[in-house]
């Protein structure tokens, strides 16, 4: 018998709970992805932060959103082409996913690690699984990525570790997206969810996350509908 899951966090929009969630951090209040943003997630009470990691060319594991630094740093540089002593040359805002976990570990906070999809073949899954085990922070984890199939793998070397697909779109079948990538959860596009997703996920015992909503009246609007979770970009709760 399938039990459903009850992934239930404490927030201040009604009578049930679910997982308030910062967006990079929280980068409507915060610079994106950097440690000040999610320690500020930590001091305003979210229950989780996503965020997003990738690889340097020295085998670093970082987190940032862009695959290059021309949006946030004016540079046209690639990620995956700099060194970290390299990237350090150009900013120092960008940290070390190691550097994040150690600041947060002992506090009431878990991560949404999201896998930029271009970077499953350069050891990352491997690096990332070694520093959750490192720092004895695979419990406090979801791992989520739009490539289905980076999910696939990591479950295939750790089937404790939580991982959800990332959709940016309106499946004809969810669970069936779910159950390809064998994975624990649903992160969509939040205009993409409605109430026959969350029913099916809930009746096949997955949770479901939805990004970004960043007003309270949509919060509301969806905490209704039955989701388990929020990511926003500001501390709407």
């Amino acid at each position: 018998m399938i039990c459903t899951v009850k992934i239930r966090y404490k927030v201040n929009l009604g009578s049930d709970i679910m997982k308030k969630i910062g967006h990079r951090g929280v980068r409507g209040i915060k610079p994106e992805n950097t440690l000040e943003s999610i320690l500020e997630a930590v001091n305003l009470g979210f229950d989780m932060a996503e965020i997003d990691i990738q690889m340097t060319k020295d085998g670093k594991i970082i987190v940032f959103h862009d695959y290059d630094l021309k949006r946030l740093f004016n540079s046209n540089k690639k990620i995956s082409e700099l060194t970290y002593e390299e990237l350090l040359t150009i900013t120092d805002e960008i940290p070390l996913l190691k550097e994040v976990i150690k600041n947060i570990k002992d506090k009431n906070m878990e991560l949404n690690i999201e896998i930029k999809e271009l970077f499953q073949k350069n050891g990352i899954i491997e690096e990332l699984i070694y520093l959750l085990e490192r720092y004895s922070f695979k419990e406090k984890v979801l791992i989520s990525s739009f490539d289905h199939v980076i999910l696939k793998e990591i479950k295939k070397r750790d089937k404790m570790l939580k991982t959800a697909v990332l959709v940016a779109s309106r499946p004809a079948d969810p669970v069936s997206v779910i159950k390809a990538a064998e994975a624990d959860g649903y992160n969509s596009l939040y205009y993409f969810m409605d109430k026959e997703i969350i029913s099916e996920c809930h009746k096949h015992g997955y949770f479901v996350n939805i990004w970004t909503v960043n007003t309270k009246a949509e919060a509301e609007y969806y905490k209704n509908m039955g989701v388990d979770g929020i990511i926003s970009d500001y501390n709407l709760f």
